[in-house]
């Protein structure tokens, strides 16, 4: 969650889909499991909910 909470405060417009072979090659480079678009989805929901940042604007 962190990982991706950081690369969107870097990328603020990057799409889930956009944004899962990042997340893909930062789950294989530790080896844990990968993480599908869906579940990235609601991580940057809930993020945003949380208040971390902003929709992006299209």
């Amino acid at each position: 969650m962190e990982f991706i909470l950081e690369f969107r405060k870097k990328c603020p417009q990057i799409a889930k889909e956009e944004l899962k072979p990042f997340v893909n090659r930062f789950c294989e480079k530790r080896g844990i499991r990968k993480v599908s678009k869906l579940r990235i989805g609601k991580i940057i929901r809930y993020l945003k909910d949380k208040g971390e940042f902003e929709w992006r604007q299209e």
